[in-house]
């Protein structure tokens, strides 16, 4: 039978799942989707942006630093390489960051100001959380390429840590609430 009959197996099939209560989609999200999702618009949520731009400053620091640059990229040094040839420069003085840190540290900024004014897009990821890693893809395979390019590596960080702003945001709200966040039958949290 034809894939596009009324009543071929195929067409049946996707009516079964698409008539499964609390089923999703990555383009859609349906109305228990919605309702599970807690309110991301919490007082921590000024702690943790606090907290990121406070780390930004750190990353930015070295140029402003008048003689403690390499200061500041040590307290770094932990956490990233800070290869001159592949971190941003600013009035000649490297940042305490490579391209891709900086992506990391600036997306994850972002999504902590813009999750709350998505929360469509919020309860799409938090009914399945396991959609972050996709976003991780973009950036294990520029990873990989030996050719990339400064704004490769910083968009490819970018991209990877706006989504997992999501998680502190959902775990801060589930703090202030004190009901566990529910998912559908298709995602854990």
């Amino acid at each position: 039978v034809h894939p596009g009959i009324a009543g071929s197996p195929y067409v049946q099939r996707e009516r079964r799942f698409a008539m499964r209560p609390g089923s999703h989609t990555l383009l859609g999200v349906n109305r228990t989707d919605l309702a599970n999702l807690p309110d991301l618009r919490t007082p921590w949520r000024w702690g943790v942006l606090l907290a990121c731009l406070a780390w930004l400053a750190l990353v930015l620091a070295p140029p402003f630093a008048m003689g403690y640059a390499d200061l500041w990229r040590w307290l770094l040094h932990p956490v990233c390489h800070q290869i001159p040839e592949r971190s941003f420069h600013l009035f000649g003085e490297s940042l305490a960051a490579c391209h891709r840190c900086t992506g990391l540290y600036i997306g994850f900024t972002l999504g902590v100001l813009v999750w709350p004014r998505l929360p469509a897009l919020a309860a799409r990821v938090q009914a399945n959380p396991r959609w972050v890693a996709v976003f991780f893809l973009p950036l294990l395979i520029d990873g990989a390429v030996v050719l990339n390019t400064p704004a490769s590596r910083f968009a490819t960080g970018l991209v990877a840590s706006f989504p997992v702003a999501l998680l502190p945001l959902l775990a801060l709200a589930q703090r202030r609430t004190g009901v566990p966040i529910q998912s559908s039958p298709w995602g854990t949290t």
